[in-house]
Order: C-alpha cells, then structure tokens, then sequence
C-alpha cells in the first residue's frame, strides 16, 4: 500500500504541474500566502482537547463571509473582531480613518491606516469589499426565500487497515461488550442547509461514526436484549429552524442550538478559542442563540429559544430538553440510578457504548435580560438545569467539590464597553450560596503601532457549572486563578512581534496533582512578510505544569514541574500564481522529574490552484521523530470542507497526504483526500479495539457539495 500511495501521490503532483505551466500565461495572482488563518486556531484547541471533534460550528461564519463579504464601510464592521481578523484597535483605527476620509473605496487603501499590518491584510482580503456600502431595503420574505441558497454536503471516510474492533463478529459481542463494534468501519456524513441572507435558516446533519450501526440490522436474540435501543436512523441527527430580525424578534430558533453569552463563564454551548498566536484576541464575543452546525453529539442544547429587542433593551429567553450520553452506575438500595459523569465522545460503536447512550436527560431554561447603546453592552443571565438522574458523590480527593446531585442553579452578570482607547470586558458568575467566579480584562492600544491585553480570572473551587467554557486552562471554569498579559506590536508594515505570558494556579487539588498546583505559559512570535509571495514566522512556546512525581520510597508524591519547549519555522513562498509552497520545521523538548523526551517534525506542503482549472491540489510530506507522547506535535492538516484533521505526531515516522478539490460543474464540488502515517519504530499501532496490526495507518475521504 505504502509504494501504491507514494506512486498515486507523484504521479497527480506531474499532471497538475505540466498542465499548470501550459496556461502560466493566462494566470492572475489565484494564490496568497497567509498566517494565522483559523487553521493555527484549531492546531490550539486540538492541543487542549485530544478526542476528536467537529469544528463546523466555528467555520461556519467564515464561510458565509468568503461568500458575502462584509463591507468594510458597513455596519458589521464589529463582526470582523468576532471573526478574530482585525482586533478593537484596528477596528477603531478603521472607524476614524472613514470617519476623516470618507468611505474606503479600495482595500489598497487599508496600507495606509494606522496600525494595519501585511498580515492583517492578507487574512482580511478573502472577506471584506470596498466601496460605498448599499443601503438597507425592506424585502419581503418571498423574495428573501428566493434569494436563499441550498447546500448538500455528502461524506465517506474509511481507515483501509482492519482494526481489531472488527475482527470479533457482532453477534459474540456480549463476550467482549466494550470492545467489538457492532457496525461497519465506514463514516457516513450528510447535511443540508437552506440560508437566506442569514435572516432565515434551515439545517439537517446526519452522522454515522466508524463503528456505529447504520440501519437497524437483526443481531442475536441476546444482543437484541441488551440493545433495545440499537438506532434505526444513523445514529446522530440534529436539526434546526431559524429566523432573525423579524419585528421585535431579533434571533429565534427551533430545534438544536448553542448559547453563547458574556465571557462563557455562565453559559456558553459551543467550543471557544483559548490562548493561541491571536495574542491580543482573548476577548470573547457571545452571539446569544445560534443554531448548531456541527456533529458533536453532546454540545448543544434541544428545544427553542428567542431573543427580543425594543430599541436598547433584548430579553432572552430559551428551554431545552435533551438525551446526553452518561455513564450510569449500578442502582443502590434505595433502587435510585446514579451516574458517574458525562460523555463527550459521542461513539456508540460497542455494547457498552449504547448503553450508555441517551441514559440522561438534562433541562435547561431560563434567559438573559441585555442592554447596548452605543459602545457600552451590560447582561443579566439566569437558568436552571435538572437531571433525571443525580451525579454521585465522587470520592477522590480533587473531586470534593464537583457538583453532584440532579439540580443546578447559574446566574451571572457580563459586561463589554469602550472608552477609547480602552476596552473593557468582565463576567461575574455564582451558584446560590457559593463563592462568585470572576474574569476581567482589558484591551487597549497605547499607539497605533502597540496593542495590549491584560485578563484576570479567579474560578473557585465550589464554583459549579456544566454549560461554560470560559478563557483558562482546565476544561473546568473552577479550581483556577490566573492573569494573562498579550501584546502585539507593529514594528514595520511587514514585520510583527507579538507574545503573551499566563501564570495561573489550581488553590485545590486536581487531577495528577495530589496538591494545590500552578503553572505558566509563554509565547513569542515574529511574522514577517517581505513580499508579495513571501512570508514567515518563528515562534517559541513555553509551558510549565506541576504534577504528582512519586518519590524513590514510593510512599506519597510530591509536586515537580514539567517544561515543554516548542520552537517552530514556518516559511510560505508562492514562485508563481498557482503554486505555494509552505514548510514547517518545529522541535520540541519535554522534561519532568522522571524524564526527558525530545521530538522534530519538518514537512513540506505543496499546493496548487489556477483561475482557470477546476482542479485544486495539495500535497504534504512529513516525517516526525519524538521520544513520545509527552513530546507530541500537533499538525493541522487540510481537508474536504466542514472535515478536520489534525494528528498528534509521536514516534518516528512519515505522514503523507493528497487533497483534490474538483469544480469542473457548475455548483458541484467534490473532494478527494488520501492520507497515511507510517511508522518506523512499531508493528502495532493504536490499542484496544483501536489497534492495528502493522506499521501503517491511512484513510480515505470523499466527499461532495451540491450548492445552488
């Protein structure tokens, strides 16, 4: 397989190069060098999170706005801080600029604002227009419906290698009931989606995980015992109605959505950026309701909610009852079932897996009251959440103060306004009778050549919440206090320097730290684009964890720091108007009071696209050598639309990739994606029923797109 991949790989990159150089000619400038696109921003959430999970939701926006550019003279000019392309200083730099000059009437024009750098103006160049903005008109629902455009997305992914999880037939699956999957080893992805100006949408996803049953099948009788509930349907589904700007309905929806209010410390549904190269861009900007897009299976909320607006005031009010998947214990004397704690895989591949599935159902409702005017936004949120079925008192130490029981009561106050040249943004948060959460920052630029970030959080320990997602390191918003500080400073129009440093604390114990616990992380980041065709970053990376090291008696433990230091080059350089050509070169050294791994990755990445060929390519080759998982690199990679892949390399090895997109019919697209990680120090990869005999691993995706 391994000389197949390679020979199929080469073979594509002559035939798009040799008919590339037939029409060199006839090109414009079809390719830019770009850093920091969302690509950077998801590599970070991947290195926090290693299950796998579906990032559409946060693409969702960028797509739209690739397709309906914003108007950079218009009235959501904010939206481009949302986005994280241009941040508040930029944005008001902008906002005084027009205001002087007029109306931007070409983006050459932006070079010439203070504090707009060539990075800047490359990530925006896909998603803003010049010119005067068009005036609104007042169009009838008919004629919206009309303008609305559909799109149908269909995908199949496979791993090619058996994995051990088949190789034991379904109907023996009550020998091994956490290890053999009961369906097929083929994903299945579907979704369709109606927008009309995003005023009013309608969306489908269907999910088939590898694994998973597809269609109700006929197992044995005990199986069928154990599995009443086997899915007759693939086994996720998600749907939703939405509608804004109707009369005083300012956003409304029916069926599944996320909440996103203040700085996610009180609710917030969906995933949320963290600390990443955006140094500057912790901020959060909560949208209230929006509907969910994506294929996590347990991130979202079920029922309906509507937001209300009378000049300056919203009021906002949702209910949501949903199934979520839990891991639910033996029941007690009393006959009462408890559970242990939520899932968030969303795989229902084994029998223990479909137990599991759908055990707890979760209420939510309650709402927010909002006031804005001008540059100044101030809310109250409030809700309840009930479970059918309590969560059990854990007795491990750095659990006593996680939430138990069936019910649970939130409320907050956030708060964003702008006293230029200074913004500021807080969220104070509680349970009743518990100690407040907090978090508070500021953004400011003291030039228009240097922009500052200072944001303090204190999470305490008896601070409960399941719906939030807060800045901070842990996956929890409790047992954390910390202050982060990020700069960004415009040296020339081409060159960037900008870093941030977080030091935080855990006061209580956690997970690996059988002590109150610390730590910190730094970054420094130099961009510099010389050229049209050119571009580059260093970035060094430090962090620092303490955790639990047993001592040489192996009596009790004791706290001992372990450093990760990361150093990567990235180079972009475009020869001509169809080809880029990006590699990476990063190292990576890890140290903790047992040992000390090292690690390099360097890949190349080959991408080609003309003007006018339907044909797209991109090509990676990489080859990777750590001394384990502690010296892992992230590698965002890319892929068909709305699919995400990025691996944690470790071991020594090679990975090797090749995306075709294809557009040669008009408002098809179809995606073509072979990839393979081989490894040379290994005959078993993987473990479990995940394992693989062999030292190969690779997939195939194909997927489709049908918009009209």
């Amino acid at each position: 397989m391994k000389p197949l991949f390679k020979y199929i790989t080469l073979f594509s990159i002559v035939v798009i190069v040799l008919s590339s150089f037939r029409l060199i000619a006839q090109q414009n400038d079809t390719l830019s060098v770009r850093n920091g696109d969302l690509g950077d921003e998801i590599e970070n959430l991947a290195r926090t999170n290693d299950e796998a999970s579906d990032y559409s939701d946060l693409l969702d926006d960028y797509e739209y706005y690739h397709n309906h550019p914003i108007n950079i003279n218009g009235p959501d000019l904010e939206k481009l801080a949302e986005l994280r392309l241009m941040n508040e200083a930029q944005i008001f730099s902008v906002e005084s600029y027009i205001k002087n000059n007029g109306p931007i009437m070409s983006l050459y024009e932006l070079k010439y604002i203070p504090g707009m750098s060539e990075e800047t103006l490359q990530r925006l160049s896909k998603y803003i227009v010049a010119g005067e903005p068009e005036k609104y008109k007042k169009t009838s629902w008919k004629k919206l419906i009309q303008k609305g455009r559909q799109d149908f997305l269909i995908r199949y992914e496979q791993i090619l290698e058996r994995i051990s999880g088949y190789n034991i037939p379904p109907d023996s699956a009550y020998l091994k009931p956490g290890s053999v999957y009961l369906g097929t080893p083929q994903k299945l992805y579907f979704r369709y989606a109606f927008n009309a100006e995003n005023r009013f949408r309608i969306g489908i996803t269907t999910e088939k995980d590898a694994g998973e049953v597809f269609l109700r099948r006929n197992f044995s009788d005990s199986i069928n015992r154990l599995l009443e509930h086997v899915p007759a349907f693939p086994d996720f589904l998600s749907a939703f109605a939405y509608v804004s700007d109707v009369g005083i309905i300012k956003k409304a929806v029916i069926g599944d959505y996320h909440l996103e209010f203040g700085q996610g410390l009180t609710l917030w549904s969906g995933l949320a950026f963290g600390a990443s190269s955006q140094t500057c861009q912790v901020k959060y900007f909560g949208k209230g309701i929006r509907p969910n897009t994506s294929a996590n299976e347990n991130r979202f909320f079920r029922g309906a909610a509507v937001t209300l607006q009378k000049n300056d005031f919203q009021f906002t009010a949702f209910f949501s009852r949903k199934k979520y998947d839990a891991n639910l214990l033996p029941p007690d004397s009393s006959d009462i079932i408890e559970i242990s704690g939520l899932q968030e895989t969303g795989y229902h591949r084994t029998i223990n897996e479909l137990l599991d599935k759908n055990s707890l159902t979760i209420t939510v409702y309650g709402g927010q009251v909002a006031f804005e005017h001008k540059r100044f936004k101030i809310g109250a949120v409030y809700y309840q959440t009930n479970l059918d079925h309590p969560i059990a008192v854990d007795v491990a130490p750095y659990k006593l103060f996680d939430f138990h029981g069936n019910s649970l009561t939130n409320f907050g106050v956030n708060v964003d306004f702008n006293i230029n040249p200074i913004s500021f943004f807080g969220e104070l948060a509680a349970n009743p009778g518990g100690n407040p959460a907090g978090i508070a920052g500021i953004n400011t630029f003291l030039s228009d050549r240097f922009t500052m970030t200072l944001l303090y959080r204190n999470y305490p320990n008896d601070y409960k919440v399941i719906f939030a997602s807060p800045f901070g390191k842990s996956s929890d918003a409790a047992n954390e206090r910390g202050i982060y500080f990020g700069f960004n400073v415009l040296l020339t129009k081409s060159f960037t320097l900008s870093g941030y440093a977080d030091n935080y604390s855990f006061p209580w114990l956690k997970y690996g730290a059988d002590a109150p616990s610390g730590g910190k992380a730094y970054l420094l980041q130099m961009n510099e684009i010389p050229g049209k065709n050119l571009s580059f970053y260093f970035r060094f990376r430090f962090t620092e964890n303490e955790q639990n090291y047993n001592d040489s008696n192996g009596y009790f433990s004791v706290l001992e720091p372990s450093d990760r230091y990361e150093y990567r080059l990235e180079t972009s350089y475009a020869p001509f108007s169809f080809l880029l050509l990006k590699n990476r070169i990063e190292y990576v050294n890890f140290e903790d009071g047992v040992t000390r791994q090292q690690g390099f990755m360097i890949y190349q990445d080959l991408k080609f696209r003309k003007e006018n060929s339907p044909w797209q390519a991109t090509f990676r080759y990489a080859l990777f050598n750590t001394g384990g998982w502690d010296s892992r690199i992230y590698t965002y990679e890319d892929n068909a639309l709305y699919t995400f892949s990025v691996p944690a390399l470790y071991g020594h090895g090679e990975r090797m990739y090749l995306l075709l997109r294809w557009s040669g019919i008009k408002n098809i697209k179809v995606w073509l994606r072979a990839s393979t990680t081989v490894y040379f120090d290994r005959q078993t990869i993987g473990s479990g029923a995940e394992s693989i005999r062999g030292n190969h691993k690779s997939a195939l995706i194909c997927e489709l797109q049908w918009k009209f």
